[in-house]
This record gives C-alpha cells, structure tokens and sequence, in this order.
C-alpha cells in the first residue's frame, strides 16, 4: 500500500514525501462502444487487465461465476486470462468507454482502487463527472498514430483510478482514528502486503498482533473490502505469482514458495480456481503472446 508522510508548505513551496512500488504501465488500447451500433461480444478472455466505465444504458457483466448488473456511472475492471462476458440491455443497452492496460505493479492501482476479483464493480458518485472529462480529453487526440496517444492513454486511465480511490478512501474515512474499524481494516492491509510472502503468517497473526478477534476482524474486512480478508490474502498471493510467471525465469514450484506456499500441489488448485487455469497453462499462455507479439 502507499506510504504517505507528512508534507509541508513554506514560503511558496510545496513538499510532499511517499514511497511505492514501481510502476511499469504499458496501454494496450482504449475506446468506447456503443452497443445500440454493435453487436455483444459475448463469452472472451483478455491478456490484459481492462478498466470499464458505463457512459449511459445498462448490461450485464459475469466475472468468475457471478453475475453484476450495471448502469450509467458504474466503473468495473476485468482481469487476465480470465473469462468474462459483457451483455447489454435489451431494451437499454450501454455504451461504456474502456481502456487496456499491462505492467509490473499494476495490480498496485487496482487494489488502491478496491478493486478486486472478487469485488470488481464501484458506482461511482461525485467522480463520475472528473471521469467523464479525462474521457472526453481523448476525443481530440483520436485516431492517432504516434507514441503520444498512448501516454494519453496512460493517464487517462490513472487519472480515473486516482479519482475512485479518492472517493473510495473519503468515504471509508482518510485518516483513520486509532482503534477505528477503518483504523484496523488498514493495519490489516498493510500486514498483508508485508507478510504474503512467509509461508507461516497466517491471518490469525494479525487478529493477535491487533488485539482483536479473529471473528471481529473478519466483520471489519467484509465491511469496506465486499471480500473476505482470507480471499484477499490469496489474492494478493495470486497477484505476485502472475508477475513472476511472466518472467519466465523461476521454476513454478519456486513461484509457489516466494509467494508463500510450500504445497505446489495446493498453491496450484488456488491458482485455477482464481483464474481458471493452471500455473503451467498460464505461462505458455503468455509464452504464446510474446512469440507472436514479436511475429
């Protein structure tokens, strides 16, 4: 998670000190469709992670056996490698613009934004407008057939996830009193991203270095994530498997123990059951892609 420190400002300067992860972004494509000019696209799998922004009408949207049903203003987000389906309304059918995107550390974006596979839609309220602008300044710049574009792109699509995580974290409370839920649902966060990698830690760890209940902290979690805090443990877990079987360098039972997991076998059926495929099949996939990227 992003690490904020106190800033300051003096005689007209303005000092703000954080530390992150590295971001390596690349953007694969953006556009809109209007699904009263097109016909649905039905069942697919991408090999890149989408952001959607419904602009007006309704559909709905199946991630991972579960069914969303969206309108105007709602954001969603659809993983690699994943099956997914997108089907408007019959009688309302939407137009929603999105934008492709691929890199180290952009999953990072998604999980400042509470995205996740298991809670992938937000209904966006004030942000919605800011949305709709950083939209419309891609209109001018399009068709375009220069390195320009997809910086635009880029930041287009940064600029959307900054304005969700900020109305996210206002709503769940920015500064968190100590002892809050928010204040606990936090230091929860942030145990996870520092221990997914130790085989050993567990989520009773963080139920005991708090002070809470294991029960308590579990309510805590369901009420600002829409996602059990042990699901969210497995996907952060997942989430650094996938980089590292991009690399192509570690064995996958090596992937398997940096991501805290000594059963192959088990890291493996968490995997497939994340994502729908195996390990295996996941890096030849994407084995597969940069072959044929470089054809």
């Amino acid at each position: 998670m992003l690490k904020i420190e106190p800033g300051f400002k003096e005689k007209g300067e303005i000092v703000q000190y954080y530390n992150n992860k590295v971001l390596e972004l690349a953007s694969n494509e953006f556009g809109i469709h209007d699904f009263t000019k097109r016909r649905a696209d039905g069942a697919r799998i991408q090999s890149h992670y989408t952001l959607h922004f419904v602009m007006k009408g309704k559909g709905t949207f199946n991630l991972a056996g579960k069914v969303y049903h969206l309108q105007e203003n709602d954001a969603f987000f659809t993983p690699p490698n994943v099956t997914v389906t997108t089907t408007p309304d019959p009688d309302d059918p939407w137009t929603f613009f999105w934008v492709g995107m691929n890199g180290k550390g952009f999953q990072q974006v998604f999980t400042q934004a509470l995205f996740s596979i298991a809670s992938p839609v937000y209904s966006c309220a004030d942000c919605a407008e800011k949305i709709r602008d950083a939209v419309a300044r891609l209109y001018d710049f399009c068709p375009a057939e220069n390195d320009a574009m997809q910086m635009r792109a880029i930041s287009t699509a940064l600029e959307i996830f900054a304005c969700i995580t900020e109305e996210r974290i206002k709503n769940r409370g920015e500064t968190p009193l100590a002892f809050s839920k928010e204040y606990y649902f936090q230091k929860a966060l942030d145990m996870i991203e520092s221990n997914y990698t130790d085989s050993a830690f567990k989520i009773d760890d963080i139920g005991k270095k708090l002070l809470i209940s294991h029960s308590y902290l579990c309510r805590i979690f369901r009420n600002f994530s829409s996602v059990t805090i042990n699901q969210y443990l497995i996907e952060v877990r997942m989430r650094e498997a996938r980089l590292l079987l991009d690399k192509n360098e570690s064995s996958i039972k090596n992937v398997a123990f940096a991501v805290g997991y000594n059963d192959y076998s088990y890291f493996s059926k968490e995997f497939k059951k994340l994502f729908g495929i195996t390990p295996g099949q996941y890096r030849k996939i994407q084995q597969k892609n940069k072959r044929d990227f470089r054809i």
